[in-house]
């Protein structure tokens, strides 16, 4: 398993480019360096399980995702006659892609305790490139407006480093922020130059999920410390951070009055809304296996929600901004049921009591289900990566 672990720290390294390595087809499918990362990892797992021969360790959520992907996968095929080749060809390589990426799981959890324990560590290393990309962005390149014509928004003067999204970035900034304090909370464990040098990390990790100006990411935020704090009893926690947050929303200026800047704004709040009653009367339409999984920008050109010269590279083209909307919509009741009980499974692992990492799992899991109200964070494959790393270290310890 040696190979695997030089692997791993590969992945940790090709996941810090973020969408700088992402590459656009024409035919609405785009890769980054991290996906083809990923599929070796996972590839070279199996072909160590299948041709050595070796045990195959059932992890806990083995059942439940094998349950959800067997439904996108037959959510595809329900739908098939109402694609083209291309189109079915292209929504089966995002089911290929989410069970690829669940796939992350079943391998590090398979690896030995002592590796998942220095793993702990080892995931600083993105954590640290990906927060001074962020500023560096924000400092130097604080507008997204000339890549429009690949699907992005200009989010003018926000920070969304090496994502090109600030929600996503923010989303990531707080889980980030959760897994630096759960370091933080071994206190003797670690040395003191490493302690200090985390709680620096972790104050440059608060002020990027300002600097995101993303409403989501702050929200999540409060969550994430809520549990946190309910977890280890110590409501310190919970009343430095919300103090330091309350004191950059008064102290840091606001230089640039732009609609992305103000917290208050409406207009994302009016295409929230207004995306999300496409996919309700979508899943209105198909409420029982959906219109297939990943098939939902054809379906929005087919009938009319979607359109313009950008139509199949827009990111708004490709799902809601509600996660759950968006199951409901592409998997119909059956899916939904399915998705919530893989999440249930997986916060049953979070609260397990001989898990030493359950509160860093289960504020991370907050975190991400919280978000997937509002941005479709649950099908975003870096924080995807993420969530499937924090549980497999969960379940490793």
């Amino acid at each position: 398993m040696g190979i695997l672990k030089k692997f791993f720290i590969l992945l940790i390294i090709t996941f810090s480019f973020g969408e700088l390595t992402r590459i656009q087809f024409p035919n609405s499918v785009a890769i980054t360096l991290n996906d083809i990362v990923v599929f070796i990892f996972v590839g070279v797992w199996l072909i160590f399980k299948l041709v050595g021969k070796r045990r195959f360790n059932k992890p806990s959520l083995l059942f439940p995702i094998l349950i959800f992907f067997l439904v996108t996968v037959l959510s595809l095929f329900i739908n098939a006659f109402k694609l083209s080749l291309n189109e079915l060809a292209v929504s089966s390589l995002y089911c290929l892609r989410w069970v690829v990426y669940a796939g992350l799981y079943f391998a590090l959890s398979d690896l030995n305790i002592k590796f998942g324990n220095k793993s702990k560590f080892i995931l600083a290393i993105p954590v640290v490139v990906i927060l001074l990309a962020g500023y560096v962005q924000y400092l130097l390149y604080p507008n997204l407006g000339n890549l429009y014509y690949l699907g992005w928004d200009e989010h003018l003067y926000r920070m969304f480093g090496v994502f090109l999204d600030p929600n996503f970035a923010g989303v990531f900034f707080v889980l980030s922020l959760i897994y630096l304090i759960s370091l933080l909370l071994q206190g003797t464990k670690i040395k003191q130059w490493k302690w200090a040098f985390l709680a620096s990390i972790a104050g440059l990790n608060l002020i990027a999920v300002y600097l995101t100006y993303s409403r989501t990411a702050l929200i999540a935020l409060v969550i994430g410390i809520l549990i946190l704090s309910f977890y280890k009893i110590n409501k310190r926690i919970l009343t430095v951070v919300l103090m330091l947050l309350f004191l950059l929303v008064l102290v840091i200026p606001k230089s640039f009055k732009t609609e992305g800047t103000n917290l208050f704004r409406s207009v994302s709040i009016e295409q929230r809304i207004k995306s999300g009653e496409v996919a309700f009367s979508i899943f209105k339409d198909n409420p029982i296996f959906g219109v297939g999984f990943d098939a939902y920008r054809y379906y929005q050109k087919s009938h009319g929600y979607l359109g313009g010269q950008y139509w199949d590279v827009t990111h708004a083209g490709s799902g809601a901004d509600n996660s759950y909307l968006f199951i409901l919509a592409t998997t119909g009741i059956v899916g939904f049921t399915a998705y919530l009980y893989l999440l249930y499974r997986m916060f049953l692992i979070g609260k397990a009591k001989k898990s030493n990492l359950k509160y860093f799992a289960c504020a991370s899991l907050a975190v991400f289900c919280v978000s997937g109200l509002f941005i479709n964070v649950l099908f975003y494959t870096f924080l995807m990566e993420w969530i499937w790393i924090v549980f497999a270290l969960t379940e490793n310890s």
